[in-house]
């Protein structure tokens, strides 16, 4: 079984509830330098400027970030420009198995679940070693953000 990095210290007998990745090197520029590394220039675009990820996705924003992984607003250029959201796991995961077992089972578990307060997983893959989800982008605020409005009417 894979011990679960979102399991809080103080169950494993330690004082916080902070994921246990969370405290290996997310300095704010590492998402940045990872991502910097594995976008390449499209063949034949428009411009012939910009950088993709993946040699589709064109990375608007970063969304958000946290434990596993980073967040990024793209759009899909090999779909009209449709919006979706990548989440990629950072390099300093990419050598532990554990991690690596966890975005695919993320993935695969969120791919089976259908409801219209999920968001959809449309793929899962590796690039350049990279492992990364492509989700759905749903516009809006957080949960964190929604919960300090009060409570969420039932």
């Amino acid at each position: 079984m894979i011990d679960n990095p979102y399991q809080s210290k103080k169950s494993r007998g330690q004082a916080t509830d902070t994921p246990r990745f969370a405290t290996e090197n997310t300095c704010a520029g590492a998402f940045e330098d990872d991502l910097k590394k594995r976008v390449t220039k499209p063949e034949g675009g428009a411009s012939g400027t910009e950088d993709l990820f993946a040699g589709r996705y064109r990375i608007l924003r970063e969304l958000g970030s946290g434990g596993m992984g980073v967040v990024y607003l793209v759009e899909d250029t090999q779909l009209e420009g449709e919006r979706r959201a990548i989440k990629m796991l950072p390099s300093y995961l990419q050598k532990k198995e554990e991690a690596l077992k966890l975005i695919a089972r993320e993935a695969k578990n969120a791919q089976k679940l259908h409801h219209p307060h999920i968001v959809c997983v449309r793929h899962y893959a590796k690039y350049k070693g990279t492992p990364y989800i492509v989700m759905d982008y749903i516009d809006g605020i957080t949960l964190r953000e929604k919960l300090k409005q009060g409570p969420i009417p039932e």
